[in-house]
Parts: C-alpha cells; sequence; structure tokens
C-alpha cells in the first residue's frame, strides 16, 4: 500500500477536532452508569496518554475502570512531550505497580503512548497481563502523518537527533509481542494512517479490532471503552 494512500484524510484531519469532543460526550451516559456494568478482578492497570497530552486526558477511562474495581494508574508525568527517556522512568513505574499488587499489569497506552506501551512491556513481559494499543503508530516511523514522525519531526526542528539508545526499541516496536495484545485502529482517524496501527499476526495471541472514532477522542470513545472493558474482564 502506498504512502499516499494511507494517509489520513483532509476531512478526517481538519474535523478532529469537534469529532473529539464528541467522542467523549457520547460515552458519557455508558461511563456514569457503572452500576450496571459488571464488576471487574481488582487488577492493576496503567494508562499512559498520547503526544501532547496528559493523565487528564485519560480521566474518563480511568476513572470508570476505578469504579469498576480495578486498581487504576495515570503515568504521572505530565504532559507528554515525546521525551524518550519517559519510558525508563515508565519501565521503574510498572515495576512499582506490579510489587504494590503482586499481579500483572494491564498497560492501556494511546497514541504515542502505546509505543511505549510496547516498549516496557516487551522488556518487562513477566510482569504483563496485557497490552491495549489506540491508534498507536508502531508498524512503521517513515509514513508522512504518523505519531513517531511528529516526534521526529520535533527532534529535527530543535536539530536533536533520536538518541542512539533509543534507536533499538524504536527499531523493534512493531514486532509482536509475547503477550495478550489488541490494537484499536479507526480508519476515521485524522491523525495517523490507521494501517500503521495493526498488529502484523493476528491470533489467539493478537488481535486487531477497528473501531469509528477520531484520533483525539479515542480514549474516551464508546466503542474503544466498551471493548477495554470487556478485556479486562
Amino acid at each position: 500500500m502506498s504512502q499516499k494512500s494511507i494517509k489520513p484524510s483532509l476531512y478526517h484531519f481538519l474535523t478532529e477536532g469537534i469529532r473529539g469532543v464528541w467522542d467523549r460526550v457520547k460515552s458519557w451516559r455508558y461511563r456514569h452508569n457503572y452500576k450496571k456494568l459488571q464488576k471487574g478482578d481488582g487488577h492493576p492497570v496503567l494508562v499512559i496518554p498520547g503526544l501532547l497530552s496528559n493523565d487528564l486526558t485519560t480521566k474518563p477511562l480511568r476513572t470508570l475502570l476505578e469504579k469498576l474495581g480495578y486498581a487504576v494508574y495515570g503515568w504521572e508525568l505530565g504532559i507528554n512531550l515525546a521525551n524518550l527517556d519517559d519510558v525508563l522512568v515508565l519501565d521503574q513505574t510498572l515495576k512499582r505497580i506490579h510489587k504494590e499488587n503482586q499481579a500483572p499489569v494491564t498497560i492501556v497506552g494511546w497514541s504515542l503512548g502505546g509505543l511505549y506501551t510496547r516498549k516496557i512491556a516487551r522488556d518487562n513481559i513477566a510482569l504483563v497481563r496485557q497490552i491495549i494499543t489506540l491508534g498507536s503508530p508502531f508498524r512503521s516511523l517513515e509514513v508522512p502523518g504518523a505519531a513517531m514522525t511528529t516526534l521526529k519531526i520535533l527532534y529535527r526542528s530543535n536539530e536533536i537527533p533520536i538518541p542512539p539508545e533509543h534507536k533499538s526499541w524504536i527499531e523493534k516496536i512493531k514486532e509482536p509481542l509475547d503477550v495478550k495484545t489488541t490494537c484499536l485502529y479507526s480508519k476515521r482517524d485524522g491523525i495517523v494512517p490507521w494501517t500503521l496501527c495493526l498488529e502484523s499476526i493476528e491470533d489467539d495471541l493478537h488481535q486487531n479490532i477497528e473501531i469509528k472514532s477520531s484520533h483525539t477522542g479515542m480514549v474516551s470513545n464508546l466503542d474503544a471503552i466498551k471493548i477495554i472493558v470487556e478485556k479486562l474482564m
């Protein structure tokens, strides 16, 4: 598939803002009727935000999961500014959460946060129960429109190369992990090409699921939240 054919449409890009707000509004009733939902098993869940986002943007999802009985954690690093050293902190965060709960951790990563998710999960596979990524373009870092291309642009605009110590994991990020993996993607994504958000294999351990969502609203999208709740049970 050519780069041109997988680039998000101009329409989806220009309407990202309003569609993102609508995604959050549309899921409000579902999120607030939590008493009617089945309770979870209480295992720990770490939620990692996307580029230029923070724990406030993932709060609707985290609040619902807390109401369902899970031990939910934000990333606690402020705004995600694509500082690759954040993965080192997240590695320690994952280990701390596992130690506190004495249970494998589910990691949910949105956009760039999904790439971080795959990195720390690969390095700590025994501590991870499953990973779920939302609109995370881990399949390629070279196609225009991808979040990691945005990361590269940020580095280039400041004339700062991607640090050598991070190049190896970035190159391996697309390789499937030996852990239950769910990749959510949307053909209506106006920020990243949806084809870059798919696992290369699908089997009992790896699954790609299409949802109808904007990119900016994916973490609070009704379809995404329902799938996450289902996968956690």
